[in-house]
């Protein structure tokens, strides 16, 4: 999986978690924000747990993939 497959994977993941929890968090504009701040959040604690310089490589891609989305 490429980081900007896995960046789009994070996002849909949230949005789809955002839009189950009810109509509030349904609009479309709320709910790419706060997906898009939680897999920026996801994606930095999960780089802070992983030591290796090549992983920690491929999350820093990903987190780049997110924040052009």
């Amino acid at each position: 999986m490429t980081p900007q497959q896995k960046a789009e994977q994070l996002l849909h993941e949230y949005r789809m978690l955002f839009m189950d929890e009810g109509e509030d968090y349904g609009e479309e504009i709320l709910v790419s924000v706060l997906s898009k701040q939680c897999a920026l959040i996801a994606v930095k604690e999960i780089r802070y747990t992983h030591y290796d310089s090549l992983t920690t490589m491929w999350w820093n891609d990903v987190e780049r993939e997110i924040e052009k989305l």
